[in-house]
């Protein structure tokens, strides 16, 4: 026994060093990882984002019958692309009515320019000469003529600017897209009858694209509005893009609520809006969210 005690002394005595040089470097390397993880890579993931993009409907400004209408669902309009033409009885004969109504003024107008000439003619080859009641009869027909001449050219500019009114809504009844979007489905077909108001397709605005997501309530009090955050899509995996939060909801029920696997922690939706010029503009793609911890 006093051979084996030795021998533990002396073991103790000479691997004691190694024992608290081991300690120093495991304590270093300890602190080191807590370093790291709260001040060198200070970041938490959320990995349930998905992007979504707003859904409009294009609806009818005029009543009409849709004479072009070159959306099929799944089709991407570009910004300025033709999204339907109508064809409005209503508007087609008041234009009608209105360049007939211009026409016969128009030639009335002439007529009066003509009459008011040959008295103003007349009417200084008879100055002088003939007796001043026939010269003052020149004088009452110019007279008239011009306040003629002068009606017709108000009631030309009434219509004018009924024509130019018409025009306007003649041009809105073939409808360019002022969104870039996809087609989600059509409420109407060619040949079609619509009303004012009346839904024609729906289609998803990219122009207002953002990313959904889920955090863990346990990482609420790190979430801020306007908050940057670095986004990943799985179909891009060697890019990134930067967002920022816009949205924080209220806690949503557990998808396990009521199970036994139930563990109670709630769900807190976010809203992150997206402006980098070169995102991918596809809503549905799934998304990570690398958010930088601000306490």
């Amino acid at each position: 026994m006093d051979g084996f005690a030795k021998m533990r002394e002396l073991l103790i005595k000479k691997f004691a060093p190694l024992t608290w040089v081991f300690i120093f470097f495991f304590s270093l390397a300890a602190f080191s990882s807590a370093y790291w993880f709260v001040f060198v890579h200070p970041y938490f993931w959320i990995a349930s984002g998905r992007i979504q993009a707003a859904s409009l409907q294009i609806k009818s400004p005029e009543e009409g019958i849709l004479t072009q209408l070159p959306l099929e669902p799944g089709d991407r309009i570009d910004r300025g692309a033709l999204l339907f033409c109508l064809e409005n009885t209503r508007l087609a004969e008041e234009q009608k009515r209105t360049k007939l109504l211009l026409s016969d003024l128009d030639k009335k107008l002439l007529s009066y320019k003509n009459q008011s000439e040959e008295a103003m003619q007349n009417y200084l080859s008879d100055l002088g000469v003939k007796p001043q009641h026939e010269v003052d009869q020149h004088l009452q027909t110019l007279q008239a003529t011009q306040l003629k001449i002068n009606q017709i050219q108000e009631q030309m500019q009434t219509l004018s600017e009924e024509e130019r009114h018409l025009l306007q809504q003649q041009a809105q009844l073939s409808s360019p897209s002022t969104h870039q979007a996809i087609v989600l489905k059509r409420q109407k077909a060619v040949g079609d009858f619509v009303q004012i108001g009346e839904p024609i397709a729906t289609v998803l605005d990219l122009d207002s694209c953002w990313i959904e997501a889920k955090a863990s309530e346990k990482t609420l009090h790190l979430l801020h509005i306007d908050q940057e955050v670095d986004i990943y899509l799985a179909a891009y995996p060697q890019q990134s893009w930067k967002g920022k939060i816009s949205w924080i909801g209220p806690a949503t029920l557990s998808q396990l609520e009521g199970s036994w696997l139930s563990t109670g922690e709630e769900m807190i939706p976010l809203k992150i809006s997206v402006r980098a010029e070169k995102f991918p503009l596809k809503p549905g793609l799934s998304a990570t969210i690398r958010v930088k911890k601000i306490y």
